[in-house]
């Protein structure tokens, strides 16, 4: 705001930086990760002391997205 920038529209959140695997890994051993991480959330009591000294990115928890949730994105780069 003290540089005279103007919000025009805000978005709905969208995930970032995600986190894939390649589609025949172990379905236990991925959904054993998925767990994990997904207990990470942003309501995890815990989560700035586990996360600390973690990568911006990923310090804010973890949410599970679909492909869907990255259109957002395919439309603005159009």
């Amino acid at each position: 705001m003290n540089r005279n920038i103007r919000i025009l529209l805000y978005s709905d959140p969208f995930p970032t930086s995600p986190i894939v695997v390649a589609r025949d890994y172990s379905k236990p051993v991925v959904d054993a990760i998925k767990t994990t991480l997904l207990k990470l959330g942003r309501m995890n009591a815990d989560r700035e002391k586990i996360t600390q000294g973690w990568d911006t990115e990923f310090i804010y928890g973890f949410v599970e997205a679909t492909d869907k949730d990255y259109n957002v994105v395919r439309a603005i780069s159009k």
